[in-house]
């Protein structure tokens, strides 16, 4: 833990804090490493919905239409 840290644009020392607010300075590091960390999650998450919105799209297509649209722009 560093040895100052800053709330509300103040810097404060963690030295002077009690027992207690060093205690919740360290939680609140740890809330903001778990936002960060589910922010990222999110993020994959969404890319993930929409490439299986998109293979549904096309799986749906080429089940009335009979064109494969993944065929159609392979490089093969």
């Amino acid at each position: 833990m560093t040895s100052k840290f800053q709330l509300d644009g103040i810097d404060y020392s963690f030295s002077d804090l009690t027992v207690n607010g060093k205690a919740l300075v360290q939680h609140l590091a740890f809330s903001n490493e778990r936002l960060a960390y589910f922010d990222k999650q999110l993020t994959i998450l969404n890319k993930a919905k929409k490439a299986y919105i998109e293979e549904l799209e096309n799986d749906i297509v080429k089940s009335k239409s009979g064109i494969d649209l993944d065929g159609l722009f392979d490089e093969d």
